[in-house]
This record gives C-alpha cells, structure tokens and sequence, in this order.
C-alpha cells in the first residue's frame, strides 16, 4: 500500500507540475526553453544525490524497508545495483514528464509499456539462463526498462 501511495503521489505531483509548465508557456507566449534543460539538471543532481546517499545508508535502509537477517545479503546484493541506478531512473521520470509536457503524451506511454514489457521479457531469462548472476542480470533488465 505504501508503494502505491507513493505513486500516486508522484503522479499527483506530475500533474501539478504539467499544469504549471503550461500555465509558463501558454497560448501567445514565448516557449520556454530553459525550463527543459534546467528540469533535466536538476533530476541529474537529484540522482546523484539520491544515489550517494543511498550508498552511505545502505545497510539502514535495507532494514529500515523491512528486511530480515535471512534475506539482507540479497536484497543488499540488489540494492546495490539499483541504488546505483538511481540517477538513470530519475532522468527517465523527468524526460517522460517533458514528453507529456510538449504534448506526446501517446509516445510517454509508448515508452512506459515497451519498458514494462521488456522488463516482464528479460526477467525470467535472466533468473533462468544466467542464475549464478540473476541480481545483476535482473537489475540489467530493470534499467533497459527504464531507458525505453
């Protein structure tokens, strides 16, 4: 539940900031361009951050989201790789936000789908075709996902 509380929120957000951008760059007024670059700037540091501090309190959070003893190594194995990643999933929230602001919104959800798609795919092969390194392999495929 919390999971989609957190989504929610962040579509919520999304919305908000759509509004505004068009609001910024409505009907006979000049494009902004800026805001682009500036939002592109700004996730890159957020995810830089965001990945640097997840790095630092790895551990705590792994706990912290509720793991047990039995399944810390692993689930730390994976963090690893996902925190490491965070700085590519937050451009790629950003840069399908920026698709819906400039009116392709079909094509945002194009991406979305054919990411989804592509993770549902190369999950399964990954954990059975290559099960000594499946964390990593699925962490591969879970930032193909987000690239699309």
């Amino acid at each position: 539940m919390r999971q989609y509380k957190s989504y929610m929120d962040h579509v919520k957000v999304s919305g908000d900031l759509h509004r505004r951008l068009a609001e910024l760059e409505g009907p006979g007024k000049r494009p902004v361009p800026w805001v682009k670059y500036a939002s592109l700037a700004a996730a890159l540091a957020l995810g830089l951050v965001m990945a640097g501090a997840g790095l630092l309190c790895q551990d705590e959070l792994i706990w912290r989201l509720g793991s047990t003893s039995t399944i810390f190594p692993y689930a730390r194995d994976y963090a690893f790789y996902i925190i490491l990643g965070t700085p590519v999933m937050i451009l790629s929230f950003t840069l399908n936000n920026l698709l819906r602001w400039q009116g392709k919104a079909s094509l945002a959800v194009f991406g979305l789908a054919t990411g989804g798609i592509l993770n549902m795919i190369l999950d399964p092969i990954f954990i059975y075709a290559f099960d000594p390194c499946a964390i990593i392999l699925c962490c591969v495929a879970l930032f193909l996902k987000v690239a699309f």
